[in-house]
């Protein structure tokens, strides 16, 4: 019962500062109610968890962006054989990278989260992703569908 008020109120208080933010900021407020949620997070864990995911979380941003700026830039029309293949190299390269660090923050967070939760997480990440990506498809095209106080 502790533990569900405990989740109730964190999820209530993240929904009072999202409706005061910037989009920006209100998706990160709901991402966090969300895995918070998701991994049923006590408040010891969670003080442990944040600092270690969002370590990681920022340098898995910065790869993305990375390898959005790669393929942004890249005219394939007009490259000869070896420079594409040195695209790919680097395309591959920025992989390894973010699989290396995805390996590097599980092995951290096993620290702080059971095995169940580290399962619970990446699902939790891939739905929150695709919730937010539906939400956004929702209003392109006119809010049909969109719940009152779900990311707006």
């Amino acid at each position: 019962m502790k533990k569900l008020i405990v989740t109730l109120s964190l999820c209530l208080g993240a929904v009072a500062a999202t409706l005061a933010q910037r989009p920006a900021e209100k998706i990160e407020t709901a991402r966090i109610a969300f895995l918070t949620e998701r991994l049923s997070l006590t408040p010891e864990t969670a003080q442990q968890f944040w600092p270690v995911y969002n370590q990681f979380d920022k340098q898995r941003r910065e790869l993305k962006k990375e390898e959005f700026k790669m393929r942004r830039s890249t005219r394939t029309d007009e490259l000869d054989n070896e420079t594409a293949q040195q695209h790919i190299n680097e395309y591959f390269s920025l992989k390894e990278q973010q699989l290396d660090l995805e390996k590097t923050m599980a092995t951290e967070l096993s620290e702080v989260l059971s095995s169940p939760q580290m399962l619970q997480l990446i699902r939790a990440e891939a739905d929150f992703q695709r919730m937010v990506l539906r939400k956004l498809g929702e209003r392109r095209r006119g809010g049909e569908g969109r719940k009152p106080g779900m990311l707006r």
